[in-house]
């Protein structure tokens, strides 16, 4: 930068300026600089209304494209995705008004999500600039991820083949119904003489926290990743089957393609890693814990499910498949947003807040 210091224009989309950047003679510029309140509160919305939207499409059997037993499964990857959208179109709006007003020569990113490259590549190909993408990434980012993912397995081996059999054989053995299921961490939210001795602990996330506090406190917990008759696995494979070749079809359909347009400029080059994973990935994932959920209250009959919150995948999918078995949620939180934004949505039955309003 210290050499071309005269031809060059930094904009943060992400961050606040490095402390260094201060010290050096070039042009800084934030992307608040090119954006307004209503741009802001447009690309929420834009987001927002894709979100919701562009899943509902049939497919040639009549069927929405996500559908599986009466339950948009993208319905419930909406926060994840809107999340996903935002930041993309801001950094392709900026950017794009960064090429307009600037007029540069080429355009250099560096960064270590994808994000903004991607939305720099979409407009460099529009405006025939070169790009020019740099990575921060450490090159061996993928040992601290292996780290995680052998963490997280070693933790589901502990529990799935030394608690959850254990309490698998009690509960096969013991009648339990009317049962009221609460997440370990809004249990722990509850103090004095309603932290309900009825209450089983339901933990929501996998790994050993939410089962040690259940442990530590000599309560019983009931899970719901049970296992599955070897028809119910097949059944699920089928479906599998089914989304992955959908997901085929809606990869080469324009008029899908063209549902992911901001103001004439297509975002399918942004989205379409996303959505392959959703269909290959995550709608397989939900679709089989919907099941669970419902193979669990065939046998022991669930009356209501208190969770901590209702916004992310399990939670939202946990919801609804009660929902379609007439089972209750109530929802214990901090506070809820009320930005018409996506963030007010309420999928639980009931939804109690505590603490002060600000």
């Amino acid at each position: 930068l210290n050499k071309v210091k005269g031809q060059v224009m930094v904009v943060c989309l992400n961050s606040q300026p490095p402390v260094y950047f201060h010290n050096l003679n070039i042009n800084l510029r934030l992307s608040e600089d090119y954006l307004s309140d209503a741009d802001y509160k447009y690309i929420d919305q834009f987001a927002l209304a894709l979100t919701r939207t562009w899943y509902l499409v049939k497919d040639k059997g009549g069927l929405g494209i996500t559908e599986y037993e009466n339950i948009q499964l993208a319905s419930l990857t909406e926060y994840d995705f809107q999340m996903f959208l935002i930041c993309r179109i801001k950094n392709l709006e900026v950017i794009n008004r960064v090429v307009k007003l600037e007029n540069p020569q080429q355009i250099i990113t560096l960064e270590d999500t994808g994000e903004l490259s991607d939305a720099a590549s979409i407009i460099s190909q529009l405006n025939n600039i070169s790009l020019l993408s740099l990575s921060n990434k450490p090159l061996f980012h993928f040992r601290g991820i292996l780290k995680v993912k052998i963490r997280t397995k070693l933790s589901d081996i502990f529990y799935l083949s030394l608690f959850d059999p254990l309490i698998r054989i009690f509960l096969r053995k013991t009648r339990l119904n009317n049962l009221i299921l609460i997440d370990p961490r809004a249990h722990a939210l509850l103090t004095g003489p309603h932290r309900l001795e009825n209450f089983i602990f339901c933990p929501i996330e996998k790994g050993l926290p939410n089962r040690l506090y259940s442990l530590m406190r000599k309560k019983l917990y009931i899970s719901f990743d049970i296992p599955l008759s070897g028809k119910t696995k097949r059944q699920i494979d089928g479906q599998k089957d089914r989304f992955f070749a959908r997901w085929n079809e809606l990869s080469i359909d324009p008029s899908f393609k063209d549902r992911f347009t901001y103001k004439d400029i297509s975002i399918w080059s942004l989205v379409e890693s996303k959505l392959f994973q959703f269909f290959k990935e995550r709608f397989p994932r939900i679709l089989k814990l919907i099941t669970q959920v419902k193979e669990f209250h065939k046998d022991k009959t669930i009356k209501s499910i208190i969770l901590r919150a209702d916004g992310r995948e399990m939670e939202k999918t946990i919801v609804r498949a009660v929902e379609e078995l007439n089972i209750p949620t109530l929802n214990i939180t901090h506070g809820v947003l009320s930005e018409n934004n996506g963030y007010d949505i309420l999928f639980c039955t009931k939804t109690a807040v505590w603490g002060q309003a600000d």
